[in-house]
């Protein structure tokens, strides 16, 4: 097996993966937003939020989806995964800004609404499972750029 082959068959294996953890997320999200008792660890200590849930259990569907059929062979269906971690990094994006705002307005312009603001208090999934799609992006970049395995457009 090729290094192109590793690096499919590496995608393949991290799709499956964040699926999973997006799911599992956009699921743990929902429940606390309907107010099911979870225990309370640092994990769970965020404001729930309906809308990014259902868009956290949509991209371990993209992920899973090209898991299905990347297992298959079907070396066309890297476009799932591929679309799936432009929508993490882009959420990611989306709720750094927001956790830079509230920090911004906690410390710098001192409002009162955001005395005794931490940065815990805004973790949200969104923001630490980026770790688990550093890889794919990194895979993607072998497959793209040094391997030139698959054109860009």
């Amino acid at each position: 097996m090729g290094k192109v082959e590793n690096y499919i068959k590496s995608i393949t294996t991290f799709s499956l993966l964040l699926g999973a953890l997006y799911i599992l997320g956009g699921v743990l999200e929902l429940l606390i937003a309907f107010n099911v008792k979870i225990p309370e660890t640092a994990i769970t200590s965020f404001e729930p939020d309906i809308l990014s849930a259902f868009i956290l259990i949509v991209i371990g569907g993209i992920f899973l989806h090209g898991f299905m059929k990347l297992r298959r062979g079907e070396r066309e269906a890297l476009g799932f995964p591929l679309t799936a971690t432009i929508l993490a990094v882009g959420l990611f994006v989306l709720y750094t800004l927001i956790l830079l705002g509230h920090a911004f307005e906690a410390y710098v312009l001192q409002i009162e609404d955001y005395v005794g603001w931490s940065l815990t208090a805004d973790l949200k999934p969104e923001v630490y499972l980026i770790i688990f799609v550093i890889p794919v992006v990194y895979y993607f970049y072998k497959l793209v750029y040094v391997e030139k395995a698959i054109k860009p457009i």
